[in-house]
Order: structure tokens, then C-alpha cells, then sequence
């Protein structure tokens, strides 16, 4: 269902329902920690500029996550490939950030690899202690749409804090 809606989705996991102070958290002013997970997509310059504006009313900063695929990810982490493979991953995640434009915001970047990427999220997410994860979405065709979506619904379902989706067709 979220895939279909053409404007931003707010997700509130059933963790966060119990919370006492969840109506505190709700306010888009609240939102000061933002972690923006990137693929390097269309759905993800939208998140990442839907953030930055929020992130510059509310004084807030934002942090870049990129998960990327391949073989780094089956190397053990104490590998002199793994730190090539991170720093690499820093250097094309920065160049990417920088080719959409200066970002009006502080910001961090992030790269993180051996992990899932849906888990890897939820892991910074919980590091961080984010208010919100602004998330972008794409369409996709089967199969990528089984693959993708998987990653994203236990995003929705899983975190710890506030997501909110943003549809590539609302760019």
C-alpha cells in the first residue's frame, strides 16, 4: 500500500505506540536527528533534499547512510579490503551528495557494509538515536519489487523510531 500513495507516509511502529511521550514525537519540530537512508537513486535525492529541509527548519542535522552491495560484503571486517571498500564507498557516496548540490545542513556520512541492508539501517538508527528516518521509496517491476520491498517493510515495521516515506512519483 505504501508504494501507491503519491505523497510523504508517516510509519509508526507498534514499539512506539506504547511510548507515554508518542504524541510529543509526532511534531515535525521534534524531528532534530535525522538518518536518511541512499542507493543512489531518484527516490533517494528526494529524501535526502525532503530531509534537508526539514532538518534546516528545525536546527537539526541529517545522517547519510549508504549500504552498498557486492563482493565488500562478504569480507571480514578486519580485511585491508573491507577499510578500502568503506573508504571507497565514502568517496562515491560524498561525490554522489555533492553532484545533487551543497546540502543546506550539517550532515554525516555513513557506509556500512557486511550487513543487510534493512538491518544495517536499523542498527544506525538505533546508534544514532534518530527521530526520524526519511525513507525513499521507488516503483519497481517484479521481481525487484519482492527483493526491494522487503527491505523497506521491515524498515517500516521494525524501527524504533518514526518513518517517513517518500514516493519518487511525488518528485
Amino acid at each position: 500500500i505504501i508504494r501507491r500513495v503519491l505523497c510523504p507516509s508517516l510509519t509508526i511502529s507498534q514499539s512506539l505506540l506504547r511510548e507515554p511521550n508518542l504524541a510529543e514525537r509526532l511534531f515535525p519540530s521534534t524531528w532534530k536527528r535525522i538518518l536518511v537512508p541512499v542507493d543512489c537513486s531518484c527516490a533517494s535525492v528526494g529524501a535526502l533534499k525532503f530531509a534537508a529541509t526539514l532538518a534546516q527548519r528545525n536546527a537539526g542535522s541529517i545522517n547519510i547512510l549508504h549500504v552498498p552491495g557486492g563482493p565488500a560484503d562478504s569480507v571480514r571486517p578486519k580485511s585491508g579490503f573491507h577499510d578500502l571498500a568503506r573508504r571507497s564507498g565514502q568517496d562515491r557516496l560524498a561525490a554522489w551528495i555533492a553532484s545533487h548540490g551543497p546540502l543546506p545542513v550539517a550532515h554525516e556520512t555513513i557506509v556500512r557494509l557486511g550487513l543487510p541492508p534493512s538491518t544495517a539501517i536499523l542498527l544506525e538508527a538505533r546508534r544514532l538515536a534518530a527521530d526520524i528516518i526519511v525513507l525513499g521509496l521507488r516503483p519497481l517491476r517484479w521481481p525487484r519489487r519482492f527483493c526491494a520491498r522487503r527491505t523497506a517493510d521491515a524498515i517500516l515495521r521494525l524501527a524504533e523510531c518514526l518513518v517517513l516515506s517518500i514516493p519518487e512519483a511525488m518528485l
